[in-house]
């Protein structure tokens, strides 16, 4: 990786992780020729280790079955993405939340459109997928795709990458390493009650009463804002400051 690629990385590592959880994202994927081979909705529900990205996702087409791991209309797909790896991973659950398996794939870093409406993540594919079933069995598809495509002989840099990929995708899966994780606490529902709660909260903030004492003048009035979560707005801190016409506040106590 280039001096280049290591800064594009920083700042897409940056950008995804500034989308909240609840964010409607457009996702698309491309195929290894770079035409739009899909585009469907996901919604990010979290941040998990290192640089991946977190989207939930509904399969809506027809049913499917793929090295013993079948799709159906209604499964949920927790679908990991990442700016720096060459991969990205898919956890299967059926509508009852029963993990059917990993669908992984080898492809580019994954790249997002922040400045879209909604946000567009990109996801090019580089052919090979691995399979893995929750018996820890794995099995490694589209290879004789990679064979057909000639690009051993015509882009052979690019071609070792994808085989490093690969091998680095299928040690992580033995390894039960990042994208793939422990699923125990990692249920489409679990995520669905979370976002019901932070949308619940959103709709109904919480007030919470501020009494501040000014640097350089005496106290004033109590000024009432409201947050979230325990999180005062951006909004509301710069509403605050320009109401007291402070360079700084010592607040003297907050209680919800």
């Amino acid at each position: 990786m280039t001096d280049r690629d290591e800064e594009q990385c920083q700042q897409e590592t940056i950008i995804s992780s500034a989308l909240l959880a609840g964010t409607v994202l457009a996702i698309v994927k491309r195929a290894p020729d770079g035409s739009e081979a899909a585009r469907y909705q996901g919604v990010v529900v979290g941040h998990r280790h290192d640089s991946w990205l977190l989207v939930q996702a509904t399969w809506t087409n027809r049913r499917i079955e793929l090295g013993g791991l079948s799709f159906c209309a209604g499964d949920q797909l927790l679908e990991w993405f990442s700016p720096r790896h060459p991969f990205n991973a898919f956890a299967v659950f059926s509508p009852e939340d029963r993990f059917k398996g990993w669908y992984a794939n080898v492809a580019y870093p994954a790249r997002l459109d922040a400045a879209a409406d909604p946000p567009v993540l990109f996801w090019h594919d580089l052919y090979l997928d691995l399979i893995g079933l929750p018996d820890g069995s794995f099995t490694v598809h589209d290879d004789d795709e990679l064979l057909a495509s000639g690009l051993a002989d015509a882009n052979p840099e690019l071609h070792a990458r994808i085989l490093e990929a690969q091998s680095e995708l299928i040690r992580r899966f033995q390894r039960q390493l990042p994208p793939f994780a422990d699923l125990s606490t990692m249920t489409p529902s679990r995520f669905r009650d979370q976002q019901n709660l932070l949308t619940r909260e959103l709709m109904h903030p919480k007030p919470v009463q501020f009494s501040y004492i000014p640097i350089d003048m005496p106290p004033q009035p109590v000024v009432t804002c409201s947050w979230v979560a325990g999180r005062m707005p951006a909004a509301d801190r710069l509403t605050l400051r320009s109401r007291v016409g402070l360079s700084g506040l010592r607040w003297a106590q907050g209680r919800a």
